[in-house]
């Protein structure tokens, strides 16, 4: 969608990203569900080849909690970046990657502690951000360069070997600058730069959020600064679309309704970002160490001395969200 210079981008439309990573909220569910009937039917081969542990206890993990559990670890990624000193495009290259992995594999398959180190190491080389294998692996602690490298190649495999990743940053940058060049004098470079932190600060929140799937990295940019001040981001909008001012009881073009209503939809999706608590997130990754392992029953049975069905042991709370930790 283009209108009086307003570009939504035609390189991102050609890209990878966008012909191979893009969805309607419909086809999104459904990608998910079937990610975690696959992981239900990994857990259920696991038990056939594990006969000492009975198929009652354990308790598979549902779509929503693998939702909750992957915004969880997606966060950590953004920790751990910083903790490398990171520039922001491989940290969000590395959440990227992280997300489109769990789109092709569940939980159940490969836990997220592992698959994030991965992620986030094999972004800072797509990025350029030289770190080697050894600086990496030596500052986590229980991690070697093997247990990281191990898994290059499967996550590579998940990205269908996409590793140029678009990202919001950089037409929140341009849309700072046309805002600057449309708007003149009615914004002042030191309000329009705080609009611009603060903007830039929601992208973080964007990346974890289903807005990459659903739109294109302008528009998340243009919901971004319609939530951090929508007065200032309407009358640039207003100004661009239809060259009068605010005020002026003038029709809108249709692009101008169109656009609007997509980047306040794409604000409701940013909103709407499953955000578990670490006491929420531990529930549900003691379920997913029990599906990738399940003969940590047994331990867990001698440790504890509890029922071995897991319909009789007590329920954990429920996830925000909507996310439930109850199978």
């Amino acid at each position: 969608m283009a209108s009086h210079g307003v570009s939504f981008d035609d390189l991102y439309r050609r890209s990878t990203q966008y012909r191979l990573w893009s969805y309607t909220r419909e086809q999104l569910a459904q990608q998910r569900r079937e990610v975690n009937e696959k992981g239900c039917r990994k857990v259920d081969e696991r038990l056939t080849s594990t006969p000492e542990v009975s198929a009652s206890s354990i308790e598979k993990v549902t779509m929503d909690e693998e939702i909750a559990l992957i915004s969880f670890h997606a966060r950590s990624i953004a920790k751990l970046a910083k903790f490398f000193n990171m520039p922001s495009q491989v940290r969000a290259t590395g959440i990227s990657f992280f997300r489109k992995f769990y789109l092709v594999n569940s939980v159940m398959e490969y836990h997220p502690k592992l698959i994030l180190l991965t992620c986030l190491f094999l972004a800072a080389k797509s990025e350029n951000f030289f770190i080697s294998i050894n600086s990496f692996s030596k500052r986590i602690p229980k991690t070697t360069p093997e247990s990281i490298l191990g898994l290059e190649f499967e996550i590579l495999q998940s990205l269908k070997f996409t590793l140029m990743a678009h990202h919001p940053f950089r037409p929140l940058y341009g849309f700072f600058y046309d805002i600057q060049n449309v708007l003149g004098p009615e914004v002042s470079t030191k309000e329009l730069g705080s609009v611009y932190d603060a903007a830039r600060n929601l992208i973080n929140e964007a990346l974890i959020s289903d807005a990459i799937y659903h739109f294109t990295p302008p528009q998340i940019a243009l919901a971004c600064f319609k939530t951090v001040n929508e007065e200032l981001t309407m009358k640039y909008l207003n100004k661009k679309f239809t060259n009068v001012k605010v005020e002026d009881d003038v029709p809108k073009s249709t692009d101008y309704d169109t656009l609007v209503s997509v980047i306040t939809e794409c604000q409701q999706v940013i909103k709407d970002t499953p955000n578990p608590t670490k006491d929420q997130a531990v529930m549900i990754d003691k379920k997913v160490q029990f599906c990738v392992n399940p003969s940590l029953v047994l331990k867990r049975k001698r440790d504890t001395n509890e029922p071995d069905d897991a319909n009789k042991r007590p329920r954990v709370g429920a996830v925000e969200g909507g996310a439930s930790t109850s199978p």
